[in-house]
């Protein structure tokens, strides 16, 4: 486990859990946007301490589920980086999420609106 998930493990799922609710919309296709700081990537980044981002949908899947097993990744079924619904998550090695990615013709980013948000 990374030093992010050991501070998860530590503050617990309720604080992180809080901290994740914050900043997440709710939209009508049932992906729950984190609406806080992303990576390069789309993911949503929820700071859980000094120096301590984790990717939001990770935290999601942690709020739910408990900790990510060594060597998994928590894959997106929606394919929106941004989206936490723990519904919408699922556990798989980097190359089944790879290749979920191909089989869905999604090994492209999808395109961001003018604030340089990815679009849903």
């Amino acid at each position: 486990m990374g030093l992010s998930a050991d501070l998860m493990r530590e503050i617990g799922p309720d604080v992180v859990g809080s901290k994740l609710d914050a900043r997440t919309t709710k939209v009508k296709d049932g992906c729950w946007l984190y609406v806080g700081p992303y990576d390069d990537r789309g993911r949503g980044l929820l700071w859980i301490g000094p120096r301590r981002p984790v990717t939001a949908h990770r935290a999601a899947y942690f709020v739910a589920h408990g900790d990510v097993p060594d060597g998994l990744c928590v894959c997106h079924s929606c394919d929106n980086p941004p989206c936490v619904n723990p519904d919408h998550l699922w556990l798989g090695t980097q190359a089944e999420n790879l290749a979920d990615m191909r089989r869905k013709k999604r090994d492209v980013m999808p395109e961001r609106d003018e604030g340089g948000r990815f679009s849903t």
